[in-house]
């Protein structure tokens, strides 16, 4: 979202230069579609509990020997939230690796268990010989439980920043549209004023020094005096 809204600042920014109404309001319209995506995550956040989280997650673990694209999802997967497997890593227990991309886990029982290298924190350590990760550089909690305390950390600051961020783009909108009509009524005043001016200065046929004259004046909102040839 931060790109979109640098191009909308820039947008305001020029449009505010040229003092053009017509990109005044594209802008203001523009921070009303972004503003939308925004207020919407941010009700999720105070909706969505980390429970509902961890109900509505679905790692296909059984297909990650079987689908070269699923391997490489939850591998990012279990890298990024430090994890391994849905519940833990005992979930691949029983799955036959066709590559030599895993590693061995000592079970609570001392079983073997085979599980992807991404399992392992330190693959530079896994033993070549009999592919064990050493104990201390397992990962053993199951991503259900990281994707869930990412969650909280993230909705936390969202629910503190969300509406900040939110109530300043509401008063940006505000302000755009506020400055449209000032503009509109500036142009619409200096228009009148420039009517009068010419107006006067047909019917008088006034000298280029008092023409002058009669303008000054009426900027500063003097009558002219009258004149007589």
């Amino acid at each position: 979202m931060g790109f979109p809204f640098l191009l909308a600042a820039l947008l305001g920014y020029y449009a505010v230069y040229k003092q053009c109404t017509g990109w005044l309001q594209f802008y203001g319209f523009l921070l009303v579609f972004l503003v939308i995506p925004m207020l919407v995550t941010m009700i999720l956040s105070f909706t969505v509990t980390t429970y509902t989280v961890q109900n509505h997650v679905n790692i296909p673990i059984a297909q990650y020997v079987t689908d070269y694209r699923i391997e490489r999802q939850i591998d990012w997967l279990q890298e990024s939230l430090d994890c391994c497997g849905k519940e833990s890593y005992l979930d691949y227990e029983g799955l036959v690796f066709r590559y030599r991309n895993y590693a061995i886990f000592r079970g609570p029982n001392g079983q073997k268990v085979t599980v992807p290298r991404s399992c392992c924190k330190a693959r530079e350590l896994i033993d070549i010989d009999t592919q064990e990760c050493p104990r201390v550089y397992q990962r053993v909690l199951g991503c259900k439980f990281g994707l869930a305390s990412f969650h909280t950390k993230n909705s936390l600051v969202l629910n503190i920043l969300g509406p900040i961020n939110i109530t300043m783009q509401i008063a940006c909108i505000i302000f755009a549209f506020m400055l449209v009509r000032n503009i509109r009524q500036v142009k619409k005043h200096k228009t009148t004023s420039e009517t009068v001016i010419a107006t006067c200065q047909n019917q008088a046929g006034l000298p280029p020094i008092y023409e002058y004259a009669i303008a000054s004046n009426f900027e500063y909102g003097i009558a002219p005096p009258p004149y007589s040839r």
